[in-house]
């Protein structure tokens, strides 16, 4: 970065090597010479008749420049033995203004007369000259200016996360461990950044784990009258829901379920009271007690709603309260889908980390579609031309289930949000804020969590950091990051670095890591090493990839070019055939 873009932009420089003193420790520095070159007294300059020309062991000259974002000023100051009268001192930074500038100098222990003269926005002429009015051709000779920032008189600025490289590519033969890599990360912003760094893979390892336990309540709120067809609606789909439950590992005994009427009369075996206000209070209260930080909770929630509240049996109950009851609730993850007129209203009151709600409409409009039955087709696993389970591990997600009815529900000319990043904003499936790629958007943390269990990307072990935290005030940390990828099988990997800050005004931030497993000598892609690997490898040869691609056409490889270097030195070459020989009738690893 050049001196121009700091003065333009108020970004502190950051050199690699990181050179530069810290605002304040230049600034005490640069006001203690002052202080000792403007008091001419003999006893002042008495105390310093010790030093050869006022340069102690540890100063040599220098010159920096930075624009301190805690004081708001940018900030140049130098250094020098060899500057003299009428010397012009050229600034480093391009100031925007005339800055104010100051002098000072010493030469034999005794300060010298020193002022800038025909000050400009890139430099001044010297005047120094000793007590007697004579110039002083060299002696050793401070300067500091200073001029105002677009940062001054505005508030400290916050942390913010800076990360260098943006992405990880790495490779390796099968049955090797893949060579570590590195990255940077520094404040560029202002304060202290206090962060800690996650990783999170896919594939190699990472699997599916049943929760602890289960719990769910149930909803039938309102007061409808029975026998209307909004009575059947909410019924049906209550008691459809707690039935299904069972098939997702949920005991009688951990689901509470409020209804009332006598549908829920006729069934006392699943119905635990009717849905009063004070009866919804005391089911999340029960949840409270009984939950633990390895447990799933599952809220499914059907009536009608304002933009304030849910209706119960007996009144209302509004959000604000229900995000107080949702507090204190320790859980592996709460999964809430709220059917409610308005209810995406609830989002900003119940929002927090370790909490995906999805809901049947924003905070302005009614509902009419029927998407509280919808959702539960949805985790039923829709239908066999339109699946809900679409990357088919078995296991069907939040996010998977919300992917399915938000375009049905679209159709229908409703609004279904999301929200699982813990933000207090909630997104439809087609919103910028909807991404289930970036970690940073609504749809990834949902990806992991089911009703039957959830994903724990730890298990993908090949990737870790080292360190895993610490603390930058502008100085740059380098993260080591080691891959453990012996075990893996032959395929491609992807991994994501997460780090985050707590009061950075950019967490998380996020590096996203590819890895290719190699199965040398399989040069046609197939998972075998035979003769039939042979035209395929011959065409490699001399590092021709695009000769090695034709013979694909019309379609294109499905592995790495590189398993044609099968002797690992870089280039695909005749130094690879007695290699590629050895392994004929073999299977990748």
């Amino acid at each position: 970065m050049d001196a121009n873009a700091v003065a333009n932009s108020g970004a502190s420089f950051r050199p690699k090597d990181r050179h530069l003193p810290g605002s304040r420790r230049a600034i005490l520095l640069s006001l203690f010479f002052l202080l000792a070159c403007s008091n001419a007294s003999k006893t002042v300059a008495s105390d310093f008749a010790g030093l050869t020309a006022f340069k102690p062991p540890q100063l040599e000259p220098f010159h920096h420049k930075y624009v301190d974002r805690d004081t708001g000023l940018m900030i140049e100051t130098g250094l020098n033995s060899g500057w003299g009268h009428n010397d012009f001192i050229p600034y480093d930074l391009a100031f925007p203004g005339t800055p104010r500038a100051i002098t000072c100098a010493q030469f034999g222990g005794e300060p010298k007369m020193t002022c800038p003269v025909n000050i400009a926005s890139d430099g001044f002429l010297l005047a120094s000259m000793n007590h007697d009015g004579n110039p002083v051709s060299s002696a050793w000779t401070f300067f500091i200016a200073v001029y105002p920032s677009e940062y001054m008189g505005q508030p400290d600025p916050d942390p913010s996360i800076c990360l260098d490289p943006a992405s990880l590519t790495n490779a390796c033969p099968a049955g090797q461990n893949a060579p570590s890599q590195s990255f940077d990360v520094w404040n560029c912003g202002g304060g202290t950044l206090t962060y800690t760094i996650h990783c999170e893979g896919t594939g190699g390892g990472g699997a599916w784990q049943n929760y602890g336990q289960r719990y769910a309540i149930i909803v039938m709120g309102g007061n409808v009258p029975h026998g209307s067809q909004h009575y059947q609606w909410y019924w049906g789909d209550t008691y459809g829901m707690y039935t299904e439950l069972e098939s997702y590992g949920f005991t009688a005994e951990n689901v509470h379920f409020l209804s009332y009427g006598p549908e829920a009369d006729a069934h006392p075996e699943a119905v635990d009271g009717i849905s009063t206000t004070a009866n919804i209070q005391a089911a999340y209260q029960w949840v409270q007690q009984v939950c633990t930080a390895d447990d799933l909770l599952y809220i499914y929630w059907v009536d009608h709603g304002s933009t304030t509240s849910f209706q119960t049996n007996d009144g209302n109950i509004t959000h604000a309260a229900l995000g107080t009851l949702m507090q204190p609730i320790v859980a592996k993850q709460i999964l809430g889908a709220y059917n409610p007129c308005y209810s995406g209203a609830v989002i900003d009151d119940i929002s927090r980390p370790g909490v995906i709600t999805t809901t049947s409409q924003d905070a302005a409009h009614p509902n009419s579609w029927g998407w509280a039955g919808k959702w539960r087709h949805a985790l039923r696993g829709g239908t066999p031309e339109d699946p809900t389970d679409t990357n088919e591990d078995g296991y069907i997600s939040m996010t998977e289930a919300y992917l399915w009815i938000c375009p049905k529900s679209q159709a229908g000319g409703e609004h279904p949000m999301y929200d699982d990043n813990g933000d207090g904003v909630g997104h439809e499936c087609t919103d910028a804020g909807f991404d289930p790629d970036d970690p940073t958007k609504d749809g990834y943390v949902g990806k992991s969590y089911s009703l039957d269990g959830w994903y724990d990307a730890e298990g993908a072990d090949w990737l870790s950091c080292d360190p895993t935290s610490g603390e930058s005030t502008g100085e740059t940390d380098t993260i080591q990051v080691n891959y453990e990828t012996a075990a893996l099988s032959a395929g491609t990997y992807t991994a994501t670095i997460v780090v985050t800050a707590a009061g950075a005004d950019n967490s998380p931030q996020t590096i996203v890591v590819d890895l290719t497993v190699l199965c040398l000598g399989d040069s046609n892609c197939d998972g075998l090493i035979t003769w039939r690997d042979i035209d395929f490898f011959v065409a490699a040869q001399n590092d021709n990839v695009a000769a090695w691609e034709a013979m694909f056409l019309p379609g294109t490889p499905s592995c790495s070019f590189a398993n044609n270097n099968v002797n690992a030195d870089g280039t695909v070459n005749w130094r690879d055939i007695d290699p590629f020989v050895a392994l004929m009738n073999t299977t990748c690893p």
